[in-house]
């Protein structure tokens, strides 16, 4: 489709078609507010210095509070956490209730979570609709769970990675 065939919903489809893994973002903000929110658009930028990104909606109930947080923790969910994930991408006040998390100096650690990662901001960009923030990483956690599998996102379901073990080339790919 050519730019002046779609809308957006069709682009989103389209994007739906490259798998992601799911993570859930969190931080403590102004007033001792926790915040939490289920982000889909998690990257590693550099090695030296240690970055990552995120993106989040400029439409977010909690985006002015998030453009300000000046550290922050991405948690990578297990594979099993797909409630959790829903429960913290969607607006609600009872995001935290029930919940057993670990308070760190950067936000809260998910203790079923496979990986998470405790930054300091460094940047924010503006990405159209979205802004894209920068973090420095200051720590990282890994939780000890050696026989756990992402969580991971593709056209609009959660989904499960094959482990049937090894891994197939794609046919096109070519070795020297």
């Amino acid at each position: 489709m050519r730019i002046s065939d779609f809308d957006e919903r069709a682009l989103r489809t389209a994007l739906g078609n490259f798998a992601t893994g799911v993570t859930i973002v969190t931080t403590k903000a102004e007033g001792n507010r926790s915040l939490g929110l289920t982000v889909s658009s998690f990257n590693a930028v550099s090695l030296s210095p240690p970055l990552i990104l995120f993106s989040i909606g400029k439409k977010a109930l909690a985006y002015e509070a998030w453009r300000s947080a000046k550290r922050f923790v991405v948690n990578i969910l297990e594979e099993g956490q797909s409630e959790l994930s829903s429960r913290f991408g969607r607006p609600s006040e009872d995001k935290w209730r029930g919940l057993d998390v670990q308070e760190v100096e950067c936000g809260f650690l998910f203790d079923e979570a496979v990986m998470a990662f405790e930054c300091h901001a460094y940047r924010t960009y503006d990405g159209g609709d979205h802004d894209i923030l920068l973090g420095q990483v200051v720590a990282f956690h890994d939780m000890g769970r050696k026989d756990a599998h992402p969580l991971v996102f593709y056209r609009g379901h959660y989904n499960r990675i094959d482990r049937s073990g090894g891994s197939v080339p794609p046919p096109h790919a070519l070795f020297w």
